[in-house]
């Protein structure tokens, strides 16, 4: 980044940024380079970013690229002429690879919001001290299956892992050491990712995971299983939670998925294919009142907006993020992991 200069330790800097060139990734791939093309955005050094442009998904995915981990906000009354604000929070040391031309201009701090860092949902002013945090893993494909592509998925076998990793370590930071968060995993995916390609020990990775962020691993095995789980029914691995004393805080899904389900053994046994998966006209089967007023529901898999999300919304009376387009996992090895891109925009 270029041309960046700070009138004062008081000041916001208000930047225009033209993307030029291509953004080469590790692995080869381009990053940045659909995002030619002038955007006006403003950053402060307390991390505080206020994007003025429609393309939250472009911004979303040019700061991933870059190594800066963000947590989106909707506003509507602060910055009346931006339209989207988000809060940013640098985990790397490495700048845009873009070249930018930027410039300062003073905003009074009196204006921007507090430097304090809020929930990703951001609606709520205070974070809840009791409740319970689902966060549920998918499985891989299998390579068997996807070799005859011309573009495989999941090269990496660890794309969901590693994703649901970023986001315990989020929230541990923003709910503190004890807060109960559960972790469901289909296991037979990583079973026979592990057997039949892999080599390794992948349940002993993942199992390592839950041990150093101090959450609750069940292993999953069908979406029934897991609808069961939400109601507050036992289920294998997990005795029954009373459901009117422990809300749900949070759901957040990483692994495939369609416009009409999470697929949670997507071409693992069958080829471009699910047997375990959770189709949103089960969804009626979620009881009414599991989740707190404003909680945080969203799904990381492809194209869920498009249609499972207002399934979700009518069965629960929460909104859940989806995305309008396909996700991007591909990058999450880079700089000790990050969330999914998103090749379109995210609604719901």
């Amino acid at each position: 980044m270029t041309g960046l200069h700070w009138k004062s330790d008081t000041s916001l800097a208000v930047i225009h940024l033209i993307t030029r060139g291509r953004d080469r990734r590790r692995n080869g791939t381009s990053g940045a380079s659909d995002l030619v093309g002038s955007r006006w955005f403003v950053v402060g050094r307390s991390g505080w970013w206020i994007v003025r442009d429609s393309s939250l998904g472009r911004y979303y995915e040019l700061l991933q690229t870059t190594n800066y981990e963000l947590t989106l906000m909707f506003s509507k009354s602060l910055f009346s002429s931006f339209r989207f604000l988000f809060f940013a929070t640098i985990i790397g040391g490495s700048t845009l690879s873009s070249t930018c031309n930027a410039f300062a201009h003073s905003i009074p701090r009196s204006q921007a919001p507090s430097p304090t860092s809020p929930p990703p949902h951001g609606s709520r002013q205070k974070l809840p001290t009791q409740g319970e945090y689902v966060i549920v893993t998918g499985g891989p494909s299998l390579i068997e299956w996807e070799k005859f592509k011309a573009r495989p998925h999941d090269k990496y076998w660890g794309n969901f892992v590693r994703a649901s990793r970023v986001r315990i370590q989020q929230l541990r930071a923003e709910y503190g050491p004890s807060f109960p968060i559960t972790w469901l995993v289909y296991r037979r995916g990583y079973e026979r990712r592990q057997t039949r390609q892999e080599k390794m020990d992948l349940i002993a990775n993942i199992q390592s995971v839950r041990d150093k962020y101090g959450v609750e691993l069940i292993w999953l095995s069908s979406g029934q299983q897991l609808i069961e789980y939400l109601n507050g029914d036992s289920i294998p691995g997990a005795s029954a939670q009373p459901r009117n004393l422990v809300k749900l805080v949070g759901f957040e899904y990483f692994g495939h998925s369609n416009r009409a389900c999470f697929m949670f053994d997507y071409s693992n046994e069958i080829d471009s294919a699910s047997k375990a998966y959770l189709h949103e006209d089960q969804l009626k089967q979620i009881q009414k009142g599991l989740f707190v007023s404003h909680p945080f529901i969203k799904s990381w898999g492809c194209y869920t907006g498009q249609s499972m999300s207002r399934k979700w919304r009518a069965a629960t009376g929460r909104k859940m993020i989806g995305a309008i387009g396909p996700t991007d996992y591909s990058n999450g090895y880079i700089a000790g992991g990050s969330l999914p891109l998103v090749k379109g925009r995210w609604g719901g």
